[in-house]
């Protein structure tokens, strides 16, 4: 479900992982990020991002001295549409 979005950045994994972490990373410092106790984030629900035009939701992951470091992510499935 992620091949538009690695396709998006001219196939290259890196290059979208990067602008999810940039995008986890903004939405910290905007004070957008849903964050837990701990610094965690939540493995269901919240932080979901448009990375051109794909629907990115983080799946864990922390917040270390200031730095989002994902746990994992996926594409969000619209039912229904």
């Amino acid at each position: 479900m992620l091949g538009g979005l690695v396709s998006s950045f001219g196939g290259s994994e890196v290059n979208a992982f990067q602008a999810v972490e940039a995008a986890a990373q903004n939405a910290y410092a905007n004070g957008t990020l849903v964050v837990e106790a701990g610094g965690y984030l939540p493995r269901s629900a919240g932080n979901v991002f448009n990375i051109n035009g794909t629907l990115v939701q983080l799946s864990g992951g922390r917040v270390i001295d200031g730095q989002v470091r994902i746990g994992s992510f996926g594409s969000v499935i619209r039912l229904g549409r």
